[in-house]
């Protein structure tokens, strides 16, 4: 097999701090004429403003680790799984902020079977959660969330990525619950449950004043890279169009959750730090500590991003929906 080589640039602007092989990849770094300087294949070379002299060659094959191909919650597709309202409010640090998006229009991106959506109708001036999943009727679609619960909390029995005093019986129950509460919801306000799915939202420019998304951006990046996936549909690109999507349609902000890795000593997840510094003009952004608990230690930050130029008028319901 052919060696294959992929050069990048090595910024000190670049966002994030570490770099690392994907399976089945070696990293050297070398000098601008292509050559190794140690047996490390490092040459410190740095100019007076901390820039490199060198690139990074990437060239295989090499085998990735084995206990990074262990872990029982590797998901080849987005599970149907949804939090309480009340829960989401605490992932979002919505407790006790819910008074300034009192007349706001707040979309759930994504859903999923979760009660937000119920919890803040009637605190906000009109909520509206989208999911692919939403298409299909409510039976199976009850089915489906009950299929996908009961085998995430299978493999959560067996993750090394919670904390050993986590109570996932006591978690089983709230997802049971709030599936429930976003049954009877969405009999009642089926309007305001809309099939879509990232990258592509059916909305105007700036039709939300609050946009939330938790448990898809970061939580199902590859799995080499801190994520849950075990394929590679949801890497860096994917992230930059999803987030791009999101701050389109949003007039004021958007929070995601989770911002850190998925795993026992959870990281901030380097797909965050990296989007944090390369956001669309007109937005800035900080990561803030969450008061949600999954069971991970560490990092469990939230990003929240707002936007600092002026928006435009608030499109009417009509012209939005």
């Amino acid at each position: 097999m052919a060696r294959q080589e992929h050069w990048l640039p090595l910024s000190a602007g670049g966002a994030c701090g570490r770099v690392r092989a994907r399976p089945g990849w070696r990293i050297s770094l070398v000098d601008q004429a292509g050559e190794p300087r140690d047996d490390r294949g490092v040459q410190p070379a740095f100019n007076s403003a901390f820039k490199p002299a060198f690139s990074f060659a990437f060239n295989g094959p090499f085998t990735a680790p084995s206990h990074r191909l262990k872990n029982p919650m590797q998901l080849a597709s987005v599970v149907f799984y949804g939090r309480s309202g009340e829960q989401a409010l605490a992932m979002f640090n919505l407790e006790g902020d819910l008074e300034q998006w009192r007349d706001a229009r707040v979309l759930d991106c994504p859903g999923g079977p979760g009660s937000l959506s119920a919890r803040l109708r009637g605190l906000v001036g009109e909520v509206v959660a989208v999911d692919p999943l939403y298409a299909l009727p409510e039976e199976e679609l009850e089915q489906r969330a009950l299929a996908d619960l009961e085998r995430t909390m299978a493999g959560l029995r067996s993750s090394p990525t919670l904390r050993p005093d986590f109570d996932l019986e006591a978690c089983r129950e709230e997802h049971i619950q709030a599936l429930q509460i976003f049954l009877e919801d969405r009999r009642r306000h089926p309007e305001h449950y809309r099939n879509a799915s990232l990258p592509e939202l059916p909305f105007p420019d700036q039709s939300f004043d609050l946009v939330l998304s938790g448990h898809l951006l970061f939580a199902y990046a590859p799995l080499r890279d801190g994520g849950l996936s075990s394929s590679d549909a949801f890497d860096l690109d994917w992230h930059r169009l999803a987030l791009s999507e999101l701050c389109r349609v949003s007039r004021r902000a958007v929070h995601l959750y989770p911002a850190h890795t998925i795993e026992r000593v959870a990281r901030r997840h380097p797909y965050a730090t990296a989007l944090l510094a390369e956001l669309p003009p007109g937005w800035r952004g900080a990561f803030c500590a969450s008061r949600y608990d999954q069971g991970h230690d560490g990092c469990t930050d939230a990003l929240q991003l707002e936007r600092i130029t002026a928006a435009t008028s608030r499109p009417s319901a009509a012209g939005s929906a």
